[in-house]
């Protein structure tokens, strides 16, 4: 051990390595751990396969086993076992979840419930104490402001941004669902950038998008949009376009149009 009180109460462990100030310094009981930077591992009593380089990385839960951090704050109130946190700050509020990965600065930084992944600067950072669960964000911002939604998932920057308690949504693509929170948004899928960026309501399926282009549904239920520039305004109907030229028709309700707004539309019902 190497540094001011490192090790210091530990009277029941082995194969420990603990460098800097105050590491793991009320470990009672342990073994394979290593502890490195300030006050790593620092008020754990009970720990053991813990990897943890970071100032302040675990450093205020008691029990910790099996956890990885690394990275100022990594994993900082971490209470459990389990945990993979890489990244300043990453699943800096957890105490009880477990199953939790947190890759990226400030990831998973309010998450508390169990069986999240978290990978990109502020995925999943979470509004207040996240009780999300079953949840992954793939990408920067990915569900930054989840709170009590379940079963998504968001791959792509900034998808699924404003989400808080809509569950069972998918989100493929930069900004997809981003600007969506409802309690009742659910079963979505938005694949394509922009695709249901403005989407308030659920069970729509929404392809395409195309650069700075949206495909987009306008707070409606049950509706399919395949298509770049796509558009409905109307629940339970449907297009399917090829052309990138926005429509400014819209199909009414329990109608399936098939085309382009250049040559016309097909009724498919």
């Amino acid at each position: 051990n190497i540094g001011t009180y490192a090790g210091y109460n530990v009277t029941d462990g082995n194969y420990n390595t603990f460098i800097g100030k105050e590491t793991a310094s009320d470990l009672v009981s342990g073994d394979y751990n290593i502890a490195i930077g300030w006050q790593a591992l620092h008020h754990t009593e009970t720990g053991y396969y813990n990897i943890c380089i970071g100032s302040h990385s675990c450093s205020i839960g008691t029990i910790n086993s099996n956890v990885t951090a690394i990275g100022y704050n990594a994993g900082y109130f971490n209470n459990t076992d389990g945990g993979l946190y890489i990244g300043a700050n990453a699943g800096y509020s957890n105490q009880t979840g477990q199953n939790i990965i947190c890759i990226g600065n400030n990831s998973g930084y309010n998450n508390t419930n169990n069986d999240n992944t978290f990978i990109g600067y502020n995925s999943g950072y979470g509004y207040s104490t996240s009780t999300g669960q079953y949840n992954i964000g793939i990408g920067s911002n990915t569900l930054c402001n989840l709170y009590t939604g379940i079963n998504n998932v968001a791959i792509g920057n900034n998808s699924l941004t404003s989400n808080q308690t809509g569950s069972n949504n998918i989100a493929l693509g930069i900004s997809v669902l981003n600007n969506s929170n409802q309690a009742n948004q659910k079963y979505n899928i938005g694949i394509g950038k922009n695709a249901l960026n403005n989407g308030q309501k659920s069970y729509n399926i929404a392809i395409g998008g195309n650069f700075d282009d949206t495909t987009s549904i306008f707070s409606t239920n049950n509706t399919i949009a395949i298509g770049p520039n796509t558009y409905l305004n109307t629940s339970n109907s449907g297009i399917i376009k090829f052309t990138e030229n926005a429509n400014t028709q819209y199909p009414p309700s329990n109608t399936f149009w098939f085309g382009d707004p250049d040559n016309g539309w097909i009724n498919l019902n």
